[in-house]
């Protein structure tokens, strides 16, 4: 539980610098003296200011509604109001709030256990109330109805029937299912809009899809197609690379031809060169015989000499009966010489014979070696004339012969390289795998649908669950009968019986898009019909604000250990003030009151007294 200490109010309204502390178990009242105008006693002396400086410092409103600056009062250019309480772990809160302050502007400190928890401006101070009213446990609605009892707040009896549901919830904290209704509404709309963005992309995912597989097909079909003009293309390229095979195969023995032909004539020319050399040979022997010749012709002509000489001889002898003979180189008769002569003509008739044989030869050698040599002349020069052409023509040929097959075997080695084919079945690849990543796409939006359809569904049932029919309404009605059966039996005390209310809803009308449930407050006197708590007199809405209002703190069941009760008994009679007090009373055995009045009577039923006095406009706290 909260336990209130003190609170320190600088510059606020007209309170100059007040300083009021409470000690644990003790109720005080206040009560009020104008110095400034008797007439008026204890009006307007600032007693209320007191609740509006706390109520200002914990959550920067008041009671009485004072706007910004007008909480500054007149006796210096800013104000401050701080506040100390405990809670259960013996922790010192203290909270200070400045306004137009020269050193801390606009903001408001929190500070547990000395330290500085919390510091920002005023103007984005929303997270420190938040965190304030976290650490104290307590939010402004809770204590402006539980903590406060004024009616200068907005009260739920006071309220339209309208109002009165969001008054309750404001009060009994029913605040958090407003916020989780529009949570759960904000979820709908985003799962909505998630779901029709869903719909429309799983829509053109699934065109995309139907589109890409019909251009599947359609590139099927063409790769189809193409790939029977492909196959038709390499079986007529393989055709042709047979007849190229054919043609290499010719032209490779056509080749072999040729270089057969080149080394024959080779092999011819060759040939010619071993009859050159034959033919050397030949005139080697030619030369050989031409000197036997020569050595025979001459010894021929030795032998001629020496016929001659015979002859001569023989002459002689015949003119002498006996002479020496030129050849023996004796004295011999003339037979003799006859017969030699006979010798020698037979051996020079042989001799002219064989140098006739031997220049026959000689001619017959001559004349064959120079029809050879012509022969040999022509058939070098025809030879050398023909092995040129055929050699330049082979050479050319087996050139032609090179390249062609160089040509045929590059024709033969090009296939269909890069066709249509490769650049379809590319597309068709491409394609594939931008279907599979559609299809991976649909699967995924497919599963996000059903489970934001899931969430849909939650939170249709948030909705319906937050909403005016829902728990909201179930935790209503429970306590609409708990605060009916409370507010009965403070009015039993306060009225003895002769006052009873019942809270009646109705199932609410739509007005534009929004469905407005009314709470009625019905009051039924004595053995009178009910009527409506507007409807009543100011006493008895004295009598049923003041039960309504304690009803609601018993089921709110605040952790606080103070109540601050203002100006709560206007409205009531002696008799009804005195009852109220019991009341009250009764309830400061729970907690400490802190009790402001200006009703005569109120005071002597409490031991401390304190009191505000109104002197030269400035509120001052006093002990009375």
């Amino acid at each position: 539980m909260i336990r209130f200490h003190s609170v320190e109010i600088y510059n606020f309204v007209t309170h100059r610098h007040t300083y009021f502390e409470m000690a644990d178990g003790q109720s005080v009242y206040i009560g009020g003296l104008n110095m400034d105008a008797a007439a008026i006693t204890s009006n307007g002396v600032g007693k209320s200011l007191l609740f509006d400086a706390i109520c200002w410092c914990l959550y920067d409103i008041t009671i009485r509604g004072f706007k910004k600056d007008q909480v500054i009062g007149k006796n210096d250019d800013h104000t401050w109001v701080k506040t100390i309480w405990y809670d259960d772990k013996e922790r010192e809160i203290e909270v200070t709030r400045y306004r137009n302050h020269p050193k801390h502007a606009h903001n408001v400190v929190l500070r547990i256990n000395g330290k500085k928890a919390s510091k920002t401006k005023n103007i984005t101070k929303s997270g420190t109330n938040t965190h304030i009213a976290k650490v104290l446990g307590i939010s402004k609605e809770t204590f402006l109805y539980s903590v406060v009892f004024s009616k200068t707040r907005d009260s739920i009896c006071e309220a339209k029937p309208a109002e009165r549901i969001k008054t309750l919830s404001h009060i009994i904290g029913l605040d958090i299912i407003d916020d989780g209704l529009k949570l759960a509404k904000k979820d709908k709309k985003q799962y909505t809009d998630l779901l029709h963005r869903l719909d429309v992309k799983i829509s053109t995912t699934l065109t995309e899809i139907k589109e890409g597989k019909r251009r599947l097909r359609d590139l099927k079909r063409s790769l189809k197609s193409l790939e029977e003009i492909e196959r038709k293309e390499k079986k007529r390229i393989k055709d042709k690379n047979k007849e190229i095979e054919r043609d290499i195969k010719q032209l490779k023995k056509e080749r072999n031809e040729i270089e057969q032909k080149i080394d024959k004539m080779m092999s011819d020319l060759m040939t010619n060169e071993e009859r050159k050399k034959e033919l050397d040979v030949v005139r080697l022997e030619l030369s050989k015989t031409m000197k036997k010749i020569g050595q025979a012709e001459a010894r021929f002509e030795e032998k001629l000499t020496k016929y001659n000489i015979t002859r001569e001889a023989v002459t002689q002898c015949k003119q002498q009966s006996g002479i020496e003979c030129p050849l023996c180189k004796q004295y011999v008769s003339p037979s003799h010489i006859r017969k030699r002569v006979f010798e020698l003509k037979k051996d020079m008739n042989s001799k002219k014979q064989k140098k006739r044989r031997a220049g026959e030869r000689r001619r017959t050698l001559e004349k064959t070696v120079k029809e050879f040599r012509i022969k040999i002349d022509e058939l070098e020069t025809s030879l050398r004339k023909d092995l040129e052409k055929k050699y330049y023509q082979l050479d050319g040929r087996l050139k032609s012969i090179q390249s062609e097959l160089k040509s045929l075997k590059k024709t033969k080695l090009k296939t269909i390289a890069k066709t249509d084919t490769d650049e379809l079945k590319k597309k068709i690849k491409k394609l594939k795998r931008k279907i599979v990543l559609s299809e991976e796409t649909h699967s995924r939006m497919k599963d996000t649908y059903e489970k934001t359809s899931e969430k849909l569904g939650v939170a249709d049932f948030w909705v319906d669950g937050f909403g005016p029919k829902g728990l909201k309404r179930f935790v209503i009605n429970g306590i609409l009968s708990v605060l009916e059966s409370k507010t009965n039996e403070y009015l039993a005390d306060l009225t003895e019986g002769y006052m009873t209310v019942s809270w009646d809803g109705d199932e609410g009308e739509t007005v534009g898009r929004k469905i407005v449930e009314k709470l009625h407050l019905n009051v039924k006197i004595g053995n009178g019909e009910k009527r409506d708590y507007l409807s009543c007199s100011e006493g008895e809405k004295a009598r049923v604000w003041f039960a309504t209002d304690m009803a609601l703190n018993v089921v709110k069941q605040v952790e606080v250990d103070v109540a601050f009760i203002d100006e709560c008994f206007d409205g009531m009679d002696k008799n009804g003030v005195e009852k109220a007090i019991a009341l009250i009373t009764s309830e400061s055995m729970r907690r400490k009151m802190v009790c402001i009045s200006h009703r005569e009577g109120v005071g002597k039923h409490f031991s401390n007294k304190k009191v505000v006095v109104m002197e030269n406009g400035t509120s001052t706290l006093k002990a009375a």
